[in-house]
């Protein structure tokens, strides 16, 4: 049996995020083949979206492109699902041996999960995100 760690970006533990940095909770999934074996969240607390409160532009400035610790709090993912990420966060993804893709459609993420099991799911492997959102 394959089983393998998918981790989604969530604001609501429901549906899929329109960014990976800003989303309040990654879902990881475990799943093999054919099902959803299980379902954990993490609090996102590792982005520099999350790190850095307010408009003090120069601490964001700086944190801005540090993804070491979200790298680390997902790497048992294989892939890493979101509606948008950052050109530098899919770089930094795929540096430690993690896939970020960026889903086209939106939805509830066990549908998407469920999508992706099935090789339904439409991603954009060259997607980026729009910061300005």
């Amino acid at each position: 049996m394959n089983i393998k760690k998918i981790a989604v970006a969530t604001d609501d533990k429901k549906l899929i995020s329109d960014h990976l940095g800003r989303a309040e909770y990654f879902a990881i999934y475990t799943i093999s083949a054919d099902s959803i074996l299980d379902k954990k969240y993490i609090k996102n607390i590792f982005t520099p979206h999350k790190k850095v409160k307010g408009n003090d532009n120069s601490s964001r400035e700086r944190a801005r492109h540090e993804h070491n610790d979200l790298i680390a709090a997902l790497s048992e993912c294989e892939l890493v699902l979101s509606r948008g990420i950052g050109k530098r966060m899919a770089r930094d993804l795929q540096i430690a041996g993690i896939n970020g893709y960026v889903v086209v459609e939106e939805g509830a993420m066990d549908e998407i999960i469920e999508k992706y099991i099935r090789g339904e799911l439409l991603i954009d492997r060259d997607g980026g995100c729009d910061h300005d959102r």
